[in-house]
């Protein structure tokens, strides 16, 4: 049934230009599938991978895609389990695309490391509009190398950190880099401060 699953998910591919995955626990090996799939896709725009119990390899597979496709616009990858090493293969490709404007990496179990591939990934890349990190492990100190990165980008509008660890360092810092950034205009922080 999985293998069935992902060749009809492939061939939808070639005719799609918005496809919906959520919920179908394709995991590593199937996500890897469509990957090799999108590499040369150009119809396809927006992505949704939420809630696939996808963890880092599965996240690296699609980051080679990232380096080779340049059609999507749109990822979700929420409600997964790539965590720190997911998200810096991720960042890395993101560093140079210039196509992908919204990335959702809420629920991944994103730490201090992965928080600092983010804001290096920030610091170059002038297309990414919409960051919506909600309940990751976000503290003062990952998201000082954030906050670096949004004193220089000028083209992110959207950025969600809500259900973070953030303490007063980490707010002082956040309100000194929203000061110099001319671009945000959507900020959440529910919840967002001394969540654990």
């Amino acid at each position: 049934m999985h293998c069935r699953r992902t060749v009809v998910c492939t061939l939808c591919f070639w005719v799609c230009s918005w496809k919906a995955l959520e919920r179908n626990h394709i995991g590593d090996d199937g996500v890897t599938s469509i990957a090799n799939a999108l590499r040369d896709n150009s119809g396809m725009r927006t992505l949704n991978l939420s809630y696939n119990n996808i963890h880092t390899e599965g996240a690296k597979q699609v980051a080679l895609m990232l380096e080779t496709n340049q059609a999507l616009t749109s990822l979700d990858f929420g409600f997964n389990h790539i965590e720190d090493g997911g998200i810096e293969a991720i960042s890395n490709v993101l560093k140079k695309n210039d196509t992908l404007k919204v990335l959702n990496i809420e629920y991944n179990g994103i730490h201090q490391e992965g928080a600092n591939f983010l804001g290096a990934m920030l610091q170059l890349n002038h297309t990414i509009t919409t960051i919506n990190l909600l309940k990751n492990h976000i503290t003062d100190e990952g998201l000082e190398f954030i906050c670096s990165a949004i004193k220089v980008n000028d083209t992110l509008v959207s950025f969600n950190l809500a259900y973070n660890n953030i303490h007063d360092e980490g707010a002082k810092k956040l309100a000194a880099a929203l000061l110099a950034n001319r671009s945000i205009s959507f900020l959440d922080l529910s919840k967002a401060f001394g969540q654990q």
